[in-house]
């Protein structure tokens, strides 16, 4: 026997979920005259995905993936503040 432990298998991605949040991250971006850089939608996309799959069932997934997006998009529809600039609507 070798003392050597196998590599860890990676966990698995839901794919379809991924595609879906970045798609829906574009989409609130685009409908609100807003860009995103791709590194930031990746970023993003990563964030959505970790905090769907941590505090949601895959039955919920969709119904909480939806509320990311519209406090996505009252975010964006928010004034900026003073020293914010207008980063927000330039990620």
């Amino acid at each position: 026997m070798s003392d050597v432990a196998a590599p860890l298998a990676p966990a698995a991605f839901d794919e379809e979920l991924i595609a879906r949040i970045a798609n829906g991250i574009s989409s609130v971006f685009r409908e609100e005259n807003a860009r995103i850089s791709p590194v930031l939608l990746v970023q993003e996309t990563t964030r959505v995905y970790a905090d769907l799959v941590r505090h949601f069932t895959p039955q919920e997934r969709d119904v909480g993936l939806k509320g990311m997006l519209i406090a996505l998009r009252a975010d964006l529809r928010r004034p900026p503040t003073p020293g914010e600039g207008n980063s927000k609507r330039l990620a």
